[in-house]
């Protein structure tokens, strides 16, 4: 089942093939619904939730990603980086359009957050802090305005931190976020 479904995510990957990339989904759902996980053993390797709701992020399609998360979590994730990804992914989610979604902001801000914690703890999984700040700072993208930058500021002073806790070597950019913390960007 694991290589069907990944050839599937392959091809959506690709190709931006949304009709592989709903192949994919729907082989996970049915197998889901027939076999739920029992005891820990699963029809397919737990990963293929995650890298599904990625596509289905990159493709438009956040139906499937949000229920191919609810599956994933439904489970028990092992503690690797598709845990981490998961959390992107949820983060994405919740982004905000606007500035007018404060509530989506702190959401979307809470699962990046989220991932940080996770990975900084283990060298190997430091990529998903740089990862988290990136999507981080696509979905701040519409804070930047006079007068809602101030909400900002715990979140981003937290990124800033995990850049520098996992040693981050790109400087540019943890340069760029901390100048965004002194507000002085136009």
């Amino acid at each position: 089942m694991d290589f069907r479904i990944r050839q599937y995510l392959t091809s959506a990957e690709n190709y931006k093939d949304i009709f592989d990339l709903k192949n994919a989904y729907q082989l996970i759902k049915a197998t889901n619904q027939e076999r739920p996980a029992v005891d820990g053993a699963e029809a397919f390797n737990s990963d293929l939730y995650v890298l599904c709701a990625e596509q289905g992020i990159q493709l438009g399609q956040p139906d499937i990603s949000k229920d191919c998360l609810m599956m994933y979590f439904k489970g028990k994730p092992p503690p690797n980086q598709f845990l981490g990804r998961a959390y992107l992914c949820q983060g994405q989610l919740q982004a905000p359009g606007s500035s007018e979604h404060l509530d989506k902001f702190e959401k979307s801000a809470a699962y990046f957050l989220k991932a940080m914690l996770f990975a900084k703890e283990q060298p190997r999984y430091h990529f998903l802090v740089y990862n988290a700040s990136v999507l981080y700072w696509k979905m701040v993208r519409p804070f930047l305005k006079p007068g809602s930058r101030y909400v900002l500021i715990p979140s981003l002073t937290r990124v800033v931190k995990a850049l520098d806790e996992t040693e981050e070597p790109d400087y540019e950019w943890r340069g760029q976020l901390m100048i965004l913390m002194t507000g002085k960007v136009h």
